[in-house]
């Protein structure tokens, strides 16, 4: 998929500054452990500290700086954090990323795992992790985190907002594009943040007033703020929502908020019918949902549909349709809700990935539609469903759902996290590259 960049590395020669065609001078040019000084100075690579001569990329006790000590590995002029080896407690919230996965954990701290080549995982390195990782340097606790393609933001206990990985739309907020391995600051929120929802290469979060700030890519008006042009910073979302938001949701390219009266209204892409509001047309600001046929009390996007619980227990859903992830028994797409069939009782909870949907139901059972290419779906084969169909094995009593690209992982009632399907990058967590069909228990949660 064009998600994946392919990195040509070439060697590099190394020249003095005075003549760059000549190489340095190995025997006046101090090495790494060697003394130092202004007479004799380490080579440009290195660093002069305290008298010795250290590399700045490699040294936990001077990570790209003097003095700037690591608790564990310097990778590459960044802390990294401990190795990973579980959870490490019992997880309250959890999200997935195209093709990686975090949990919040109780303590406030937060876990990643999977592919990390954008830093995605926050861990201060861009190593795929098959086990849990913690994120570095989030200065304080969390209560809110959403994965997107390749980023991950989280919502501290002060309203801020940290993010982390690619950034070449901005979507970090930081009001840069440069990519970033640990945790960095969204500036001019203008507002207390109390969630956050992470699209492809877009960001938005959700205030305590109700309002909903976004940045990134805007391509098709994904931010809504009326324009098509990319922000490195929050900008406010226009037009009339009708109504403070209590939640909010972001597909790949489009962006839904449910209002405080139980209607969903959505901007962006549109080119499945995934506003939900009839018609093909990408929205530069929030336009309605059309018959939902009743209160919603929770929505969730996949990339390129969207879903809403009904204050009734009912599901519905609108937008692309190709591999069944609407769940009504048909592969046609729409541009207005259609009702889930055959869910065998009513919905608490729902979320969408790439090509699927999958359901928690109010006896924690779980039930998942759509593309089942790698497994996704937990019911033991490979084979679409185009109505929901019961994951498989004694995954417990879930209290929450995510689905990733080509993976699914619940919240079960205890705190402990099972996920499913692809895992070729480590998304499931469980310490292997292995595919699973069922679910696999994410490592060692006590």
């Amino acid at each position: 998929m064009w998600l994946l960049l392919v990195l040509a590395l070439g060697a590099v020669s190394c020249a003095s500054v005075d003549d760059p065609g000549k190489e340095p001078d190995l025997a006046t040019a101090p090495l790494v452990g060697t003394a130092c000084d202004e007479a004799a100075p380490c080579d440009g690579e290195e660093l002069c500290c305290s008298g010795v001569c250290v590399d700045p990329t490699a040294d936990g006790a001077n990570c790209g700086a003097c003095g700037a000590a690591c608790p564990t590995s310097c990778v590459a002029g960044a802390c990294g954090c401990a190795d990973p080896t579980s959870l490490g407690g019992p997880a309250v919230s959890i999200s997935s990323g195209f093709e990686h996965a975090c949990a919040l954990l109780s303590d406030g701290t937060v876990k990643c795992w999977g592919v990390n080549g954008y830093g995605n995982l926050g861990d201060g390195t861009s190593t795929n992790r098959l086990a849990p990782a913690s994120v570095c340097g989030l200065g304080g606790t969390v209560i809110s985190i959403s994965g997107g393609a390749e980023h991950t933001c989280a919502v501290l206990g002060d309203g801020s907002v940290k993010c982390w990985g690619t950034n070449a739309y901005g979507q970090l907020g930081d009001g840069t594009t440069a990519q970033q391995l640990t945790p960095v600051s969204v500036i001019d929120l203008g507002g207390t943040a109390v969630s956050i929802a992470s699209g492809w290469y877009h960001t938005c979060a959700l205030l305590s007033d109700g309002a909903v700030k976004c940045w990134g890519a805007n391509e098709f008006g994904g931010l809504g703020d009326g324009t098509m042009t990319q922000s490195l910073a929050p900008v406010s979302v226009a037009g009339d929502p009708g109504g403070p938001a209590v939640a909010i949701s972001a597909g790949a390219w489009h962006t839904c908020a449910l209002i405080d009266d139980g209607t969903i209204k959505c901007w962006g892409a549109n080119f499945f019918g995934q506003l939900g509001d009839g018609t093909p047309t990408n929205r530069l600001t929030p336009v309605a949902v059309s018959g939902l046929g009743g209160a919603a009390v929770s929505m969730e996007t996949g990339d390129f549909h969207t879903c809403a619980v009904l204050s009734d227990g009912a599901l519905k859903c609108w937008g692309f349709n190709q591999f069944g992830q609407l769940g009504d028994g048909t592969d046609v797409d729409r541009a207005t809700p259609v009702s889930v069939i055959g869910l065998g009782g009513t919905v608490d909870a729902v979320s969408g990935g790439l090509y699927h949907t999958c359901a928690v139901l109010s006896d924690g059972a779980l039930k998942c539609w759509g593309q089942n290419q790698l497994g996704q779906l937990g019911d033991g084969t490979r084979t679409d469903q185009y109505s929901p169909a019961p994951v498989a094995g004694d995954p417990g009593v879930a209290a929450s759902i995510s689905g990733g690209a080509w993976h699914t992982c619940a919240l079960l009632s205890d705190g402990s996290v099972k996920c499913w399907g692809d895992n070729s990058l480590g998304q499931l967590g469980d310490g292997t590259g292995t595919e699973q069909l069922t679910p696999v228990s994410v490592l060692a949660i006590p």
